[in-house]
């Protein structure tokens, strides 16, 4: 099989899966019910909260260590010039 026959194979497989599950919603709503869907609809809502809680501080902790400069060695002499790795 191809690669593209496999990913063909692939997509299918998906989309006959979704159809499943949106074949099965309306069993699975009864089911919930009123008070289950409540149930699951705030337990995603702190779901997606604590994932936008972790980007925001993911992304903090990334600017912090972007912004600030290298710690210079303390052994290097200070010569008051911009030093180079290339030799004069």
């Amino acid at each position: 099989m191809t690669g593209q026959a496999g990913l063909v194979l692939v997509i299918f497989a998906a989309l006959g899966i979704n159809l499943g599950i949106l074949a099965l919603a309306h069993r699975v709503d009864r089911f919930l019910g009123r008070t289950g869907r409540a149930i699951i609809s705030r337990l995603l809502g702190v779901l997606l909260a604590a994932l936008a809680v972790q980007f925001v501080a993911d992304g903090v902790a990334q600017l912090t260590r972007t912004t600030h400069a290298p710690a210079v060695s303390s052994s290097a002499p200070d010569t008051g010039a911009l030093q180079t790795d290339r030799p004069t």
